[in-house]
């Protein structure tokens, strides 16, 4: 299917005729509504058909929506696109800015119609310049990612997110953040992204509560501890292991609040069982050190097998040393191999004499079990 010209008013599309908004549609507007949330869609099919019928444009949409979603009705993509190209077309450069993000994604994913990533941009650019947020992200999301023949450019993500989260997008919100912060549109500005990130967090938005509370920990401009620990606490209430770990490194060196070693403990704990690298091997330390009071080989050697599974270098190491040794496990020539031979794959200058040493004592019976162990996924 061609993608007509939505925008010219001679569109061959353009052919419904335009009548005033009576007080009896709006009735049967309101109708079609009610019927819709309560579940009877054969009716608000019926209601939402007749309105499409006397010209309503908002009834084209959700003419359009029930024959996409098969609600009420068969599913057919093609009517659908037929009810969103009315939609789109009704208002010439001001359409509908739900119906030409439909439009977008039926391009986009080849829905009634061959994919077309270039017109479904089209379509999500011109929704976004009319409001729609869903449509700026998901341009900002192309831009960033580059669909054949479409290339990256952070530029117009940054632009398009930027627009959507003036819309209200939370997502975009958070990615416009990032790129500020990060500077990878080509300008950085922490104040941008700080402001964009506490617009995100405000509405409950995990991920940007941490970075929020990132910036006041650590950002000289704006170090607020008590403003930190608001934000990393929402977080980590929220299950987010950055904003746990961070959390509980101001616990332990008594940053903003009193200084309260168990309140760590649980909170690494959390952030390991979140499975974030940094906390699991942090606890593997901790543990392994008398300096604290809480020594524990058994848990020093739990968390360091832990993050050795996530794939963390430095605690394969410590692992196959723990199982050298027989510290917190029993001793294990064999998986120490293995897992030497694992740190060896990714830092050979520190791991490569540890691993020679040992393989040379093994038996070649248990060399071939260490490699075999090392590339299994059970280890």
């Amino acid at each position: 299917m061609k993608k007509p010209d939505l925008f010219s008013k001679k569109s061959c599309l353009f052919t419904a005729l335009l009548f005033l908004t009576t007080p009896v549609a709006q009735a049967n507007m309101v109708d079609a509504a009610m019927y819709f949330a309560t579940e009877q869609y054969d009716k608000a099919f019926a209601e939402y058909t007749r309105e499409a019928g006397n010209g309503n444009s908002e009834a084209f949409y959700w003419v359009g929506m029930m024959y996409y979603n098969g609600t009420g009705t068969t599913q057919d993509y093609n009517k659908a696109i037929d009810w969103f190209l009315r939609s789109a077309s009704e208002h010439g450069d001001n359409g509908d800015d739900k119906a030409m993000k439909m439009l977008g994604d039926m391009n986009l994913l080849g829905q009634g119609i061959d994919k077309n990533p270039e017109s479904a941009l089209e379509y999500y650019k011109h929704a976004s310049d009319l409001g729609n947020p869903d449509a700026g992200y998901i341009t900002g999301n192309i831009y960033a990612q580059g669909i054949d023949p479409i290339k990256p450019n952070l530029t117009y993500s940054l632009f398009y997110w930027e627009q959507a989260a003036e819309n209200g997008n939370i997502p975009s919100m958070q990615n416009a953040a990032y790129l500020y912060e990060t500077g990878l549109a080509g300008t950085q500005d922490h104040d941008k992204a700080y402001a964009l990130y506490l617009k995100a967090a405000e509405k409950n938005y995990a991920p940007a509560q941490t970075k929020v509370g990132l910036y006041a920990k650590n950002y000289e401009s704006k170090r607020d501890y008590a403003v930190a620990i608001k934000w990393l606490t929402a977080a980590a209430q929220k299950q987010q292991p950055i904003a746990q770990h961070e959390l509980g490194i101001m616990y332990f060196n008594g940053l903003g609040v009193n200084k309260d070693i168990p309140k760590m403990v649980q909170l690494f704990e959390k952030a390991s069982a979140n499975n974030y690298v940094p906390a699991a091997r942090e606890l593997g330390d901790f543990y392994a050190n008398a300096d604290f009071g809480y020594l524990n080989m058994p848990l020093s050697f739990e968390h360091y097998l832990h993050a050795a599974r996530l794939g963390d270098v430095k605690s394969e190491r410590n692992t196959a040393l723990f199982y050298c040794n027989g510290n917190g496990t029993e001793k294990d020539m064999v998986r120490c191999a293995a897992w030497l031979i694992r740190a060896t794959e990714k830092d050979a200058k520190t791991n490569e004499a540890d691993l020679k040493n040992v393989t040379e004592a093994l038996s070649p019976t248990d060399r071939q079990r260490a490699k075999v162990l090392a590339s299994g996924k059970d280890l």
